[in-house]
C-alpha cells in the first residue's frame, strides 16, 4: 500500500535561507530561527519539489503529490509575535511559469492539487517575527470516502503526568490547529464524532474513567452537545460555550456538571452573521481559564 503521509523539516541552509544577520540552530526534532531586523514579506525558507541541483546544489524537499487529490496541511511551529510568519504555496506549469499560488495563514488547511500544475514549491515568509522554532509540516492525504470519517481518539497531548485530570476535546468539522490547544495540558482530541451515535462514542471512551477525572470540552454548538452528553454518561464535567443554550435536543435533566467559558458578548467583534461562519469556531477556545481547566476546579454554570 501507497504512503500518503509526509513529514516536511527543514534540515539545511539553501540559497533562498534568509542568513543576513540570521542566528539559525539545526536540531534533532526542532529548527530555530531569529532575527530581529529581518524586513516583513521576505522569504525565510522554502521547499522544492523539483530542483535543478547543478544550479542550486540541492535536493527536493517535498513530496510528488497526486493532480486533483485532496491533502491536509499541518504546521506545526512556535513563532514571537504569534502572526509572526505565514505560508505560501506556488504551483508551476511545466515550462516554470507560475500557474496559481495560496497563502496560508492557520495552522491546518486541506488544499486540491491542481490538475494543470507540474510542480510545486511551498515558502515560510517572514511578517515581522523575531524567532521562529519550526518543528514540520506534516501532509496527508484525504480520501473523502473513507478517511474522512473515521472516529480518531488521539494519544494524550501536552501529557503531564503529575495532573489527575484528562481534557477530552470534541473536534467541529472545521480544522482544529495544534496552537489552539497549546497550553491545554492532557488533551485527547475526537476527530470525526458526528458520523457515530451516541452509544459507540460512550463505549469508546469508557476505558478513560480509571485514568483520571474527564473534562468533555465543546467550543461551538454541536460539539458542546457532545461533550455535555458525554459527561452526563461518563459522569466527568463538561466544558461548553454559550451556543449549548441554542441547541434544541439537550436534555437536563441529569445533572452534569457543566461550566460555560464564555458568553454571547464574546461574538460582538464580528460584526455579522457572515464575518463569524468564516471565523474558525476553536477561537472560543481562548476564553477558557486555564486554572480551572487544568486544575480539576469546578465553578457554577
Amino acid at each position: 500500500m501507497q504512503n500518503h503521509n509526509y513529514t516536511i523539516r527543514w534540515t539545511q541552509i539553501i540559497p533562498n535561507t534568509f542568513m543576513y544577520g540570521s542566528r539559525l540552530h539545526f536540531n534533532h526534532h526542532e529548527t530555530i530561527f531569529k532575527n530581529r531586523l529581518m524586513p516583513s514579506g521576505i522569504v525565510i525558507h522554502e521547499w522544492k519539489m523539483m530542483t535543478n541541483y547543478a544550479e542550486e546544489k540541492t535536493i527536493p524537499t517535498l513530496p510528488i503529490l497526486e493532480r486533483g487529490a485532496t491533502y491536509h496541511f499541518s504546521f506545526d511551529y512556535d513563532v514571537e509575535p504569534s502572526t509572526g510568519i505565514y505560508f505560501k504555496i506556488i504551483f508551476k506549469r511545466r515550462n516554470g511559469t507560475i500557474f496559481d499560488t495560496r497563502i496560508i495563514q492557520q495552522r491546518e488547511v486541506a488544499m486540491t492539487y491542481p490538475n494543470e500544475a507540474f510542480s510545486y514549491e511551498l515558502q515560510m515568509i517572514n511578517a515581522a517575527a523575531t524567532s521562529v522554532c519550526f518543528r514540520s509540516i506534516k501532509i496527508q492525504h484525504q480520501d473523502e470516502n473513507t478517511d474522512s470519517k473515521v472516529l480518531r481518539i488521539s494519544d494524550i497531548i501536552n501529557e503531564n503526568p503529575s495532573l489527575p485530570v484528562l481534557n477530552i476535546l470534541f473536534a467541529e468539522t472545521q480544522p482544529l490547529s495544534s496552537d489552539a490547544i497549546r497550553e491545554f495540558e492532557n488533551v485527547i482530541k475526537v476527530e470525526h464524532w458526528q458520523h457515530y451515535d451516541i452509544e459507540t462514542l460512550r463505549d469508546k471512551l469508557m476505558h478513560l474513567k480509571n485514568k483520571g477525572t474527564l473534562h468533555f470540552i465543546g467550543y461551538h454548538e454541536q460539539s458542546s452537545a457532545i461533550a455535555y452528553r458525554m459527561a452526563t454518561m461518563l459522569n466527568g464535567t463538561a466544558f461548553v460555550t454559550h451556543h449549548l443554550n441554542t441547541v434544541g435536543d439537550v436534555e437536563r435533566d441529569q445533572a452534569a456538571p457543566i461550566i460555560c467559558y464564555t458568553h454571547e458578548e464574546h461574538d460582538l467583534h464580528a460584526h455579522t452573521v457572515i464575518v463569524q461562519e468564516m471565523l474558525n469556531p476553536s477561537r472560543y477556545l481562548n476564553h477558557i481559564d486555564l486554572d480551572v481547566f487544568n486544575g480539576g476546579r469546578q465553578n457554577g454554570y
